[in-house]
């Protein structure tokens, strides 16, 4: 998660994030919630999870059977995880700029 959040918002200095944000948020809150949630939080999460659960618990069912629920049902959860982080974000940002503090909620920046 915090990888995604350091692309979407780049990492350096105060003036780098805040134009690696501008750039992000210049494709849209759907491109975003899609890009970032979906794809890489939800499917990269139910792939993972496919794979991980069956070793883990030793019986069960496998990857093949798992996948076909697991994937989608992340990628769902993916849209809120997404939709949560561009609202966060966003408000990060709005409120950084009329405080002039960091888009990381802190004001290191100052």
């Amino acid at each position: 998660m915090r990888e995604d959040h350091e692309r979407a918002i780049g990492s350096g200095t105060r003036e780098a994030r805040f134009a690696k944000w501008e750039q992000t948020r210049e494709k849209g809150p759907v491109h975003y919630i899609i890009v970032y949630g979906c794809l890489g939080w939800g499917l990269l999460t139910g792939v993972a999870f496919s794979i991980v659960f069956p070793l883990v618990m030793g019986s069960g069912p496998s990857f093949g059977k798992l996948a076909p629920m697991a994937i989608p049902a992340f990628a769902i959860g993916g849209l809120l995880w997404g939709t949560i982080m561009w609202l966060q974000l966003e408000h990060g940002y709005q409120h950084s700029r009329e405080k002039g503090g960091d888009l990381r909620g802190g004001d290191e920046g100052r």
